[in-house]
């Protein structure tokens, strides 16, 4: 299987087999999850960008919920 990440001047919501998807949005997980030369082709794209925070690179396209939010969330859903 392949995966690809779409990445943009900003963080975009595009449209992937008429389903709405988010572009890749870089922050902490990018270090985490990538190997370091992937990494490095990132930030030569985006020289700007700081790959362990994402500062550099534009907000999010939608709200993101904060930790406690998601959590708030989880325990709601499986009290349900």
């Amino acid at each position: 299987m392949t995966y690809v990440h779409l990445m943009f001047d900003r963080h975009q919501l595009i449209f992937s087999e008429g389903l709405p998807t988010e572009s890749f949005l870089p922050g902490p997980q990018t270090t985490d999850v990538f190997e370091q030369e992937i990494v490095a082709e990132i930030c030569a794209f985006f020289p700007q960008l700081d790959p362990d925070t994402g500062v550099g690179y534009s907000p999010a396209a939608r709200r993101t919920l904060k930790g406690y939010e998601a959590a708030v969330l989880r325990v709601s859903s499986e009290a349900a």
